[in-house]
Parts: C-alpha cells; structure tokens; sequence
C-alpha cells in the first residue's frame, strides 16, 4: 500500500509539473486531479483532490507548497453507489484537513483530503460513481466496481498452502522438502492483477541468553508482484508454486549475518493483494520509467480530470500478525519443526539457525 500511495503522490507532481499537453500555463484554466484507492477491506475512505495550474509568473514546484494553490476552498464530492443503474445510496464526502500525507513537494504539513465511510461494506456487484464539482462548476467523475471477496472464511483458507489439509489438521510445512508448495485460488471479481507477499517470521536471541528471551522478528518476500489475469470476472483458475530452496535463498539475502545471535524459524504467513483494471493500467502504463523527468501520463480514468480511482483487496481481511500473538494468525503457516529447516542451515550455518 505505502508503495501505491508513493507512486501516487510521485506522478502527481509530474502531472503538475511535466505534462507539455495539458497547456497548464494557459489562462488559469482549471485541471483537476483525482487520487483515491478504495480498499474494500476497510470501512473509511479517502479521496486527494487538487488543482494543477500554474501561475503564469512561477513555476508548478513554486506554487505546490502553497495550501490555497494546490486546493479547492471548497469542492462538492459524493459518492453514488449504483445497482441495476439505479442509485441505492449516497456518501457525502467531508472536508479533512490533516498532516498524514508525507513531507514532498506539496503544501505540508497542512493537507486536505476528502473522506467517506462505508459502515456496511462494498458491494463487489456494484458501481460506486465518485462526482466531484468544483467551486468552478466543473464536474469531474468516475466509476469502479469492488473487488469481490470470498464468501467465507472456510473458503479464503484454501488458497493457501496446504491445499490438501484443513486448517485444523494443518502440522506445519517442510520447506526443506524438494517439493514445491502450492498456492491455488480463483481470480476475485473485478481483479485484473495481484501480488503474493511471504513474510517470514522468526525467533532471534543472544547466543549467550536464552530462547525465552527472543525476540520476534519477520522479513518480507515479494514473491509475485503485478502478475495480470488473463482476463476479468472469468473466475480465472491461478496456481505458484514455491519452493523451499528458493525461500531460504531470499531469507540468506534479507537477514544479516550476526554471529552473536541465534534464530529458529517459526514459520510464514502469506499475504494475497488485488488491483482492479484501471488502477492495474495505472500502475502498468504510468510507472515504467525510472526517470521522473521521463515520464508522461498515459493513463486516467478520470473523466474532465486526471489521476487515478482504482480499487484494491487483500487476503486474509484480518490483521496479518497480531501484537499479542504472532503465532495466530489466519494466514500464518508453522514450519515442521527441525525437519522444516535441516536444508536451511545446511545451506547457510552462517545465519545461525538451530532446529
């Protein structure tokens, strides 16, 4: 999400800054930019709404850093949720002024955002139309559709390894085996790209001490990321295979060696994410070079705007690692005691990994 959210902010002050089509130094002709990422897992929503004109006697770096540049006084925003192209409900979105945001090019450390709450969820059936009308009488929207979920918490659990198990009768997973394990789902509605994330978690101590006295610690494997379906709403069949060699060759790059500690590993806990179409295309089209002055917007769906209002979704919903236990959590997958590591610390005794 923190990486969305930073692509996002980036491309706004390209947008500003770099586009030569928009003519932005025109007579104060107003543009608007939109940023919002719906994420249905949670009930409250935000929305970026901006200016990007310029002052014909400064430059767009010049005029960001000033709140009553970069924002509406007052825009009017309301959220439509439409079923059957009938509209069932109405959000009204407030005003938030707020320090949240990072420091960047923009205002800071006052920011304003517009937010919604959806206390009953997002119905993945429907479409939610954002309208935006400025204080201009400009009037600027656009659509998504949810991301569809899993009906049950029964059926989220078979997407993750192992498949051939229940979660009750789950003894832990041997990534020493030279098998590959597998994680199998269907493609949500509305999803057109997704990412695995495995974050492996472990014990830590002095050496000298005690394992009473470790500490946990986790690393985070980006194991699949912005992998397309092949098309949207096919309830599309996917599978990866992982292997075990390949895990314990992340963890050797990622943990550092400290002759002074000990570690035992604990286990996993996989971490399912979703795009749908347009914030996919987003992604895809508007993030290819490595050099901000390089890059040109090619993709919004925004319309009488610019910017992006996409939708995401994770699995599992729940919080991924509680504070309390990390051992609890629905994703979370034990290792098979020292069988699950023997190839791990054959490989790398360096990492001091005990059994």
């Amino acid at each position: 999400m923190n990486k969305i959210w930073s692509v996002l902010l980036l491309t706004g002050a390209l947008f500003s800054s770099c586009s030569t089509e928009l003519d932005i130094n025109a007579d104060w002709e107003e543009k608007t930019i939109v940023y919002s990422i719906i994420n249905r897992n949670q009930t409250e929503h935000f929305i970026r709404i901006h200016k990007a004109f310029l002052d014909p006697a400064k430059g767009a770096l010049a005029v960001a850093p000033i709140k009553d540049s970069l924002y509406f006084q007052q825009a009017d925003v309301i959220i439509e949720q439409i079923k059957n192209n009938a509209v069932v409900a109405t959000f009204n979105c407030s005003r938030l002024d707020t320090n949240a945001i990072v420091p960047g090019p923009f205002a800071y450390p006052d920011q304003t955002l517009y937010r919604f709450y959806t206390p009953a969820g997002m119905d993945s059936s429907c479409i939610y139309r954002l309208k935006i009308t400025t204080p201009g009488g400009n009037i600027i929207t656009s659509e998504i559709s949810p991301i569809g979920g899993y009906q049950s918490r029964n059926a989220e659990q078979t997407i993750f390894p192992p498949n051939t198990a229940t979660f009750q009768q789950f003894q832990g997973l041997n990534w020493s085996s030279q098998a590959p394990f597998r994680v199998a789902f269907r493609a949500p509605r509305n999803a057109k790209s997704y990412n695995l994330l495995i974050r492996v978690i472990y014990n830590e101590w002095p050496t000298a001490g005690n394992i009473a006295d470790s500490v946990v610690k986790t690393v985070d494997w980006k194991y699949i990321n912005q992998k397309l379906f092949t098309n949207v709403n096919t309830n599309e069949s996917v599978e990866d295979r992982i292997y075990g060699r390949d895990l314990f060759g992340f963890m050797r790059s990622a943990i550092p060696v400290d002759p002074s500690v000990s570690r035992r590993m604990r286990g996993v806990a996989f971490f399912l994410s979703f795009a749908d179409e347009s914030l996919t295309n987003f992604l895809t089209l508007n993030t290819s070079s490595q050099s901000a002055t390089d890059i040109r917007p090619e993709y919004t769906n925004i319309n009488n705007g610019l910017g992006i209002y996409g939708t995401i979704y994770s699995l599992p919903e729940k919080s991924s690692i509680p504070a309390n236990n990390p051992y609890q959590a629905f994703s979370y997958r034990s290792t098979a005691g020292g069988v699950g590591t023997d190839s791990l610390r054959a490989r790398y005794p360096e990492l001091n990994f005990i059994p």
